[in-house]
């Protein structure tokens, strides 16, 4: 239900620039209304002004009137439809209860939480569990040089080294090189993967840190057809640098700040 109430809150934004937009286009379009009539196989047009007072459009003579006046009649039809619907949401939004199944579950005592079987998953749980649970990594080649993140992890280059301390500072909660298996590659070992604990899902976060390699860039071509094969298109980030393009911290943060567990509003950039 919190994501139903999200969804009408947005719908309802949505809805009322929507709103507004038509009504500027209407105050600024033609004084009159159109009307149209059907004779035989043609139609014809009339401007109204009044209750009675009606002239003829000519199709020929008077056109841009005709479409302007076509238009403004189209764009009222449209407004009404946005104003009931606006109305529907505006009274579900007054009536659809704030809380959330965490709020409820919080509100229990640890003691009693203990007792109880969640109609929901609650989140704080959920992130606990995922943390919790044992992965397959990718073991480091002894002997090469590595990196030290802020949260403790040994990475192999000094690039997954800022996007672990990026995603660490903005409490992503993230995995370095746990296991995932695509249609066509099998197991592989994305650099990172992100839990997603809105949408209780994983994403994957790519680093391609030498693209001007035509070697390396041809694997990595391979690779991200296969995440896209294997319906992993739309929770998939990439990030990319060669040996005159650094990594691009300030594109990369966008892209990361959606998993936060932290709300926007106490993020400081």
């Amino acid at each position: 239900m919190e994501k139903l109430h999200q969804l009408m809150t947005n719908a309802f934004s949505q809805n009322q620039n929507n709103i507004l937009k038509l009504q500027a286009q209407i105050a600024d379009s033609l004084q009159g209304n159109l009307i149209i009539e059907s004779n035989k196989s043609s139609l014809q047009f009339y401007c109204s002004t009044g209750s009675t007072c009606r002239r003829y459009l000519s199709k020929t003579k008077q056109h841009q009137e005709i479409t302007q006046l076509l238009q403004k009649k189209y764009d009222e039809k449209c407004l009404k439809l946005l104003t009931q619907r606006q109305n529907a949401i505006a009274a579900f939004l007054k009536k659809d209860p704030h809380d959330t199944f965490d709020e409820i579950w919080n509100a229990f005592p640890t003691e009693c939480q203990k007792k109880l079987i969640p109609f929901k998953e609650p989140t704080a749980r959920r992130l606990d569990l995922w943390k919790r649970k044992t992965f397959n990594q990718k073991p480091l080649v002894p002997g090469i040089k590595t990196f030290k993140t802020i949260n403790g992890e040994t990475v192999r280059s000094k690039s997954e080294k800022i996007i672990a301390d990026l995603l660490y500072y903005y409490n992503v909660p993230y995995r370095y090189e746990m296991a995932c298996t695509l249609n066509e590659l099998g197991t592989i070992y994305p650099d990172f993967t992100i839990y997603d604990i809105r949408k209780n899902r994983l994403v994957y976060l790519e680093h391609f840190g030498m693209i001007d390699n035509p070697d390396y860039s041809q694997k990595m071509i391979i690779r991200y057809n296969d995440y896209v094969k294997s319906g992993f298109a739309d929770r998939l980030i990439i990030s990319m640098e060669s040996s005159t393009q650094p990594l691009n911290v300030k594109a990369l943060i966008p892209l990361i700040k959606p998993y936060s567990l932290t709300k926007a509003d106490d993020i400081i950039d």
